[in-house]
């Protein structure tokens, strides 16, 4: 019992700085510097809805399928996206415009569709890697088609 005190205590200490972290004050920045940015119609995927989603106010497409049916029914026929070829494919599907990057260190480079980078912006999350606190690159990429599926 006092060893399971402990590990409780110890990963409460480890976790409190994730607490401290308001994803809002990060991410608002990018919905709405995103909105400002695109037309009405315009299409955007991302797979961090969340805060984004609520601030941006435009179309979006749930890459993970939380909030978007048809991305769900792609996911069912086709299995989740593993590698560069799959995200490009149910991009495609999904027509999306804009797609927003939202892990990755190396700017995305499509095999079938152009990604032309518009914005970049550091994201401050309640991320903890190996203890310490992490920030995110989120990327905002025009998508061209270069090559039909």
């Amino acid at each position: 019992m006092v060893l399971q005190i402990a590990e409780f205590i110890y990963i409460l200490v480890l976790t409190f700085p994730a607490t401290r972290v308001s994803e809002e004050i990060s991410i608002k920045p990018v919905a709405l510097d995103t909105r400002a940015m695109l037309e009405e119609d315009d299409r955007v995927a991302l797979t961090e809805v969340g805060v984004f989603g609520y601030y941006y106010g435009g179309y979006l497409i749930d890459l993970v399928g939380l909030v978007d049916p048809a991305t769900v029914e792609w996911g069912k026929a086709n299995g989740r996206p593993r590698q560069q070829s799959d995200l490009e494919a149910l991009l495609r599907h999904r027509r999306a415009t804009h797609y927003i990057q939202t892990f990755g260190n190396t700017p995305v480079t499509g095999e079938t569709m152009d990604f032309v980078q518009l914005r970049e912006w550091e994201v401050q999350r309640s991320n903890i890697s190996g203890g310490a606190m992490i920030s995110d690159t989120w990327r905002l990429y025009q998508l061209r088609d270069i090559a039909p599926q």
